[in-house]
């Protein structure tokens, strides 16, 4: 077990999956139509009614530190409730949903985790692994894959969080700066890349696998 490599040593990037803040009202029932429409009248709503009406209708609570009615109102207005946001994101095992999602933190999602989640949305052809870094349980059932945005709880909602590992990534801002930040001699200019595979992974495609050097090697 130990001569193996643990799993933050086999992906570059990764995160735990998304907390949406207030579940009930940001995600559908489930991943239908009529589900879907429900979800983007009540989002309309919401976004007519003012900050103490809309939380008394929703049901909302108090507001938190990253998840509040005026930073969630302010993200619908400035995306223009655009329809190309409303994405499906896999809530628990075998239970699909749809949310609107930008990635943006604290606004209709506290912690989306778009540094990793826009690896989703790029194609359908990106695949994770999901997998929990300490069980607090007798048994060990903390492992499954998922093809689109996840949630934090998937896997098990009261003892941890599932992290998320993409199997490719691709060419963002994000992954541009986390690759000059990983190698200590490629500087800060990602113009300066050379021809080097190693240097510049994306010479020939717009997305590379995620593991790291160490293990692919």
């Amino acid at each position: 077990y130990d001569k193996f490599y643990s799993l933050k040593n086999v992906f570059r990037l990764s995160s735990v999956g998304i907390v949406a803040g207030r579940d009930n009202f940001c995600l559908s029932k489930n991943d239908s139509i009529n589900s879907l429409n429900k979800l983007k009248n009540n989002i309309k709503i919401f976004m007519e009614l003012d900050i103490e009406y809309a939380r008394k209708e929703f049901d909302l609570g108090k507001d938190t530190r990253d998840w509040q009615i005026r930073y969630a109102k302010k993200e619908l207005k400035e995306t223009n409730n655009d329809d190309n946001n409303y994405k499906i994101i896999n809530y628990r095992p075998f239970d699909k949903r749809w949310t609107y999602y930008t990635g943006k933190s604290k606004g209709f999602h506290c912690m989306p985790r778009g540094d990793i989640m826009e690896h989703f949305l790029k194609d359908e052809n990106n695949i994770g692994l999901i997998s929990n870094r300490s069980v607090a349980l007798n048994i060990y059932q903390h492992t499954f894959i998922t093809d689109m945005i996840t949630d934090l709880h998937i896997i098990e909602t009261a003892n941890a969080s599932a992290y998320i590992f993409p199997l490719y990534i691709y060419k963002t801002d994000n992954v541009v700066k986390f690759i000059i930040k990983e190698s200590k001699d490629w500087g800060d200019d990602w113009l300066k890349f050379t021809d080097d595979e190693e240097i510049n992974p994306f010479e020939n495609s717009d997305k590379i696998e995620n593991f790291t050097l160490n293990f692919r090697n």
